[in-house]
């Protein structure tokens, strides 16, 4: 396995942006603020646009945004949309970032099960504390919760396994990361 960026490698652009939309709804895909901030995040923040091969083939790959967050609750970003930009304009004002949002991981189905969801969110979190950022925080998008469109999500996220874990697949692969790691759903964190 390599961990490259997509900076490195701009010739794997394609294989990466298969990989993403094998996994994620195509809704995504058409939001206005990523058309109006991704051009610039690529600009920006390179470092945080990982690709993972295996055998030279994209099987992963992730992004992060390195963004200020003071640290409370109160301050964190409202979800997805609002880390984006404050990234983006953060970068713009001169304001030094603190903290690195995970905004997307997505492993192809040749390697699912196979931890590389963990091995793309640990080779984020490395390079965000290696340029000293102290905080990672995960906009989260729970994998499960639509087998479960009766139950609210803050009931939802409270279900644990008996080992303490949420009973949600993608909640607990940010909960193994550790306290360094806060965790917010559909906008409340």
């Amino acid at each position: 396995m390599e961990v490259v960026t997509r900076a490195d490698r701009p010739e794997l652009h394609e294989a990466a942006a298969v990989v993403f939309r094998e996994r994620w709804p195509e809704f995504v895909f058409h939001d206005d603020v990523p058309k109006r901030y991704m051009g610039r995040v690529e600009e920006y923040f390179a470092r945080y646009d990982i690709m993972v091969l295996d055998g030279g083939l994209v099987v992963a790959g992730g992004w992060g945004v390195p963004m200020a967050w003071d640290g409370s609750v109160d301050d964190l970003p409202s979800g997805y949309d609002d880390a984006l930009i404050r990234a983006v304009d953060g970068r713009e004002a001169g304001i030094e970032p603190t903290s690195l949002s995970f905004m997307a991981v997505a492993v192809g189905a040749s390697h699912d099960r196979r931890g590389m969801a963990g091995v793309v969110l640990e080779e984020l979190a490395r390079r965000a504390w290696s340029d000293g950022l102290t905080h990672v925080v995960a906009p989260l998008r729970p994998t499960w919760k639509h087998r479960y469109p009766m139950v609210s999500m803050a009931e939802y996220a409270g279900w644990s396994r008996p080992d303490g874990l949420s009973i949600d697949p993608w909640i607990r692969t940010h909960q193994r990361m550790g306290p360094g790691c806060s965790v917010q759903l559909r906008g409340r964190w």
